[in-house]
């Protein structure tokens, strides 16, 4: 039956306080239908952007719902609608966000879901991204990328990686940073250029092919600051800058957008975890001398069994894989 009635008019009418009590249990009904979430958020941002005397601050709803929410788990015994609006032109709206944030436990109704549009790629997948400012993004395998829903070209264009990533980033008229958000307090600042970034738990790698990048890391509420030139690699661990080195070819550092890998006197045990990362298989060794050998050379693969038969042949070594876990012997 609700699907009849609820439509943008019930929510206005709600918001205003002027719904009615079956509209208001008719809108309940319409909430916990997880499909629903995307577009109620689209009709919140423009009854917003109709009544600019109230200011949208979804932390602050938020952190009112999880205060709210207890006090509602206290009262349960009373019988009062949880749907009561408050006389307040400002707590209409307040009381709106939350009541969503009370009617379902779905992940959708996260923080997390509210301010931000996540991308993802799974192993072996390479994903093209284009951003609202015609920016483009490549996700390597097992990455994934979070952009806010609202504001992105509003002071800054920042987002949010984990995992490994190419950016274009387009040059605005009105001259808007470019800020990506990596692990351990890394951000990666730039106008306009091409750069690779790889951020995975405690290490993280900038590969400047086009233009320049601030690159920030903050250790101990103390932030420094470096520029990279166009060909330059840096390295950083754990809060701090570990190696900074000039490439003649930083294009072949994203080879893995055509399913390419490069190895320049890489040892296995680095090329395990590349393996690992990429396509979900856990590498290990028979013994250490076996972990450090190294390769040179440029292999194209579309499955981690192409790669390790080319490996295992190169090196004249025995290989086996069981249950996606593979074990290097002589």
């Amino acid at each position: 039956m609700y699907k009849k009635v609820v439509n943008k008019k019930t929510f206005f009418d709600a918001w205003y306080g002027l719904s009615t009590p079956l509209q208001r249990q008719l809108i309940e009904e319409w909430l916990m239908e997880e499909k629903h979430a995307e577009l109620y958020y689209q009709w919140l941002d423009e009854w917003e952007h109709e009544n600019l005397q109230t200011s949208k601050n979804v932390n602050k709803s938020y952190d009112n719902f999880l205060i709210s929410r207890s006090a509602v788990e206290d009262r349960s015994h009373q019988k009062k609608s949880i749907f009561h609006f408050p006389n307040n032109f400002f707590f209409k709206l307040v009381a709106a966000t939350i009541i969503v944030a009370i009617l379902s436990t779905s992940l959708y109704l996260s923080r997390n879901f509210i301010q931000y549009e996540t991308y993802t790629t799974a192993y072996r997948e390479v994903k093209k991204i284009v951003l609202p400012d015609n920016s483009e993004v490549y996700l390597n395998a097992n990455t994934s990328l979070k952009i806010p829903r609202f504001g992105f070209m509003q002071g800054t264009r920042s987002v949010y990686l984990q995992g490994e990533a190419e950016f274009l980033v387009v040059h605005t008229a009105a001259h808007t940073p470019f800020i990506v958000h990596g692990n351990n307090n890394l951000k990666v600042k730039v106008l306009g250029t091409k750069f690779l970034l790889y951020t995975r738990g405690d290490n993280s790698k900038v590969v400047l092919n086009e233009g320049s990048i601030e690159l920030s890391i903050t250790d101990n509420n103390r932030e420094s600051k470096t520029m990279l030139k166009p060909g330059e690699v840096l390295i950083a661990n754990s809060n701090k800058i570990v190696e900074r080195v000039k490439v003649d070819n930083t294009e072949k550092m994203s080879s893995w957008k055509n399913n390419e890998f490069d190895f320049d006197n890489t040892s296995l045990k680095k090329i395990g975890v590349m393996v690992q990362e990429h396509f979900g298989y856990e590498v290990s060794f028979e013994t250490d001398d076996i972990a450090q050998k190294t390769i040179s050379g440029s292999f194209t693969a579309e499955s981690a069994i192409e790669l390790l038969d080319a490996i295992a042949q190169l090196l004249d070594m025995n290989y086996k894989c069981v249950d996606n876990k593979v074990y290097f012997s002589e």
